[in-house]
């Protein structure tokens, strides 16, 4: 055998051990990562059932204040927005969690968004960039709402012992953590598995994997998550996914629906016929417990 064929040979003997030992690699990572998941969902037994919910619509527990509140308070993630929910009935309430340019914790979807809310448009030239707490604390939302920080939603829960926050958004759990002490009371939205176990290694005890398509849906089986936030939109546009998500909710898991442009958003028919039969939860714009639909 000459040089050349002999080289072309060891080349290509090398070429399908690097990629075999990197598969196997891979492989391996996949499996440890399913095992320590499991390992610590086994671990917490029944724990994760807390939230479920099996009766149907009229279940104060199954209604979730979308953004902090609903009406004119859905999406300001604002202190007026919560106490009103609290007055209304609701039990859980979700706010959006950004970090300021300090490190500090504040209820908004976005940095645009909450720009735009504090009538900061034509003030700023970067919308995105992040403010500092001293900054955030002198706005108002809607030129009258009070902007909620991690200190003050932390005062909320604890002159309201029942408020459940659920949150997404943040990925510094232990920022999270330090500013609102209550992981026994708290849903936290994430979007791989990976972050799944970096949440619950931080201290989070309810962290809620997002379910946006059939992937994800796949994935959520998979390692057997417990509770999850799932898209309408997705999910109940045909018969066939609806029959997926009601085989995931009859093997126990903790459905959170949220809307995403779909037709059903809100409708009573819609949560008549799935609300605590098919779902557990639903994020909601319009309905409380004091006013069901």
């Amino acid at each position: 055998m000459n040089k050349k064929k002999w080289m072309i040979i060891c080349c290509l003997v090398l070429f399908v051990s690097f990629f075999g030992v990197k598969k196997l690699n891979r492989y391996y990572k996949e499996f440890m990562l399913e095992y320590r998941i499991a390992s610590a969902i086994s671990d917490r037994g029944e724990d994760f059932c807390k939230f479920y919910v099996s009766s149907d619509y009229l279940s104060p527990d199954a209604y979730i204040a979308h953004g902090g509140g609903v009406g004119k308070f859905t999406y300001t993630n604002s202190l007026e927005a919560v106490l009103d929910s609290l007055q209304r009935g609701f039990r859980f309430i979700e706010l959006d969690m950004i970090e300021t340019s300090d490190g500090h914790l504040l209820g908004a979807h976005d940095w645009k968004h909450f720009k735009s809310l504090a009538g900061l448009n034509s003030n700023y030239d970067s919308l995105s960039l992040s403010l500092s707490l001293s900054e955030v604390q002198k706005l108002k939302i809607n030129d009258k709402y009070t902007v909620l920080t991690g200190d003050s939603i932390s005062e909320l829960m604890k002159s309201n012992p029942h408020f459940i926050l659920i949150t997404d958004k943040i990925r510094n759990y232990k920022l999270l953590l330090k500013e609102i002490p209550y992981p026994d009371r708290m849903i936290v939205e994430v979007f791989s598995p990976q972050d799944y176990l970096k949440a619950l290694r931080s201290g989070i005890k309810y962290p809620a994997y997002c379910v946006w398509n059939k992937n994800n849906l796949e994935t959520a089986i998979k390692f057997k998550f417990p509770i999850v936030t799932m898209d309408a939109k997705n999910f109940f546009e045909n018969n066939e996914n609806i029959h997926l998500v009601q085989k995931l909710h009859d093997s126990g898991v903790t459905i959170l629906l949220f809307y995403t442009s779909f037709s059903g958003r809100d409708k009573p028919e819609f949560l008549k016929k799935y609300l605590g039969k098919t779902i557990s939860k639903v994020y909601t714009d319009t309905w409380s417990p004091s006013v069901l639909p």
